[in-house]
């Protein structure tokens, strides 16, 4: 009885679930008005693709997920590059001052996004760089969390392997190439994740937003 209540309870949180996205897709195929009316309709009564063309024609929308793409792929490889690099050196590499770098760039994880929003777009706007692809590439290019994510992840492998490579001959762009950044692959996966909602979160917000209603 327990299992039939339990299957029962989580059928209900598909069904749940599911149906306003079958709605979605099927509001977004009815002719204009239909999906306002009352009762409201699941089913379109006539099947049109107008809308989806007015996204291209009349909201540009192609132009958008092209800038999306080009500004996403640019800060995600840029992010991988150099939040790689300094966080192979904060974990790896012995040099003076290399602690209190640290503590500065986790200091700087306490402080809210929104914080810095406004002196990061002046700053922006007297290098001009305000509505360009570089405005948005470069403040994404090295995040503070992608470098503590790397040099947590390079503290995990053990410095015996780097002797071992030192004893073998290697230079250090050599095994580090080929072991390091090798094995920390797999926490790379995982950035270009980081980077693409910490890019889109504005959008994410507006999506949640957009079917308030004011009081």
């Amino acid at each position: 009885m327990q299992q039939v209540l339990l299957h029962a309870a989580l059928l209900a949180g598909a069904v749940a679930t599911l149906v306003p996205l079958v709605w979605m897709v099927s509001a977004s195929l009815m002719p204009t008005g239909q999906a306002n009316t009352y009762p409201p309709r699941f089913f379109p009564s006539r099947v049109t693709f107008e809308h989806y063309a007015e996204l291209f024609t009349r909201l540009s929308l192609g132009r958008y997920l092209f800038n999306s793409t080009v500004v996403a792929v640019s800060a995600t490889l840029c992010s991988l590059l150099f939040n790689s690099m300094a966080g192979y050196a904060l974990a790896k590499l012995q040099f003076r001052g290399r602690g209190p770098v640290y503590r500065v760039l986790l200091a700087g994880l306490v402080v809210p996004a929104q914080v810095t929003m406004l002196p990061l777009f002046l700053l922006l706007r007297a290098m001009g760089l305000v509505n360009t692809y570089a405005g948005a590439i470069v403040p994404a290019m090295a995040t503070i969390f992608g470098i503590f994510l790397i040099r947590q992840y390079a503290l995990s492998i053990p410095d015996d392997l780097l002797d071992a490579a030192r004893l073998d001959g290697n230079l250090v762009g050599e095994h580090v190439k080929d072991t390091e950044l090798m094995m920390a692959g797999s926490v790379l996966t995982v950035l270009p994740v980081v980077v693409l909602f910490i890019l889109l979160q504005r959008h994410y917000v507006e999506g949640i937003m957009a079917g308030s209603a004011k009081g």
